[in-house]
């Protein structure tokens, strides 16, 4: 028994519980592969639970320290607008709902972003760029990678 337990073990005991006490008991072919999939999914929506504001918060601060660093260098209008739309708009709260309409504005911050750093044709900047856009797959990649499909071989 855990005596501080997050989301993320509560998640995985779930999981766990499923693969070990449940799915040794099915034998229709069907529920068994429901029930893979209810464990994969228990198993995603933990590790998500453990990481995800981390995530979108490391990300749109990355995506706002490589805007001003642009900015420092170059007038881009568009650029500027888009990053005070983010700064003003942008909420402190660690409340998931806040920091996934944080993300969601940074993601527009980042898509001026692409935008701007194409246009100047810049080797650091392109550079930094892809490293956050690589950051962006990772998380993603974390996510997925131990996804399957169950029933199929």
């Amino acid at each position: 028994m855990q005596s501080k337990p997050t989301t993320e073990q509560i998640l995985n005991d779930l999981a766990r519980e499923v693969k070990e006490s449940f799915l040794p008991t099915v034998s229709d072919p069907t529920q068994k592969v429901n029930f893979e999939m209810m464990e994969q999914l228990l198993r995603a929506c933990a590790k998500r639970s453990a990481h995800e504001i981390a995530w979108m918060k490391t990300e749109a601060d990355e995506i706002e320290k490589l805007t001003i660093e642009i900015l420092e260098s170059q007038n881009q209008p568009q650029l500027s607008e888009t990053l005070e739309k983010y700064q003003t708009q942008k909420n402190e709260s660690l409340h998931l709902v806040d920091q996934v309409e944080n993300y969601n504005l940074a993601g527009k911050l980042l898509e001026e972003l692409i935008v701007t750093v194409f246009d100047i044709e810049n080797k650091n900047f392109s550079t930094r760029l892809n490293e956050l856009i690589r950051l962006r797959g990772d998380h993603e990649n974390e996510l997925i990678n131990d996804f399957y499909f169950p029933g199929r071989s």
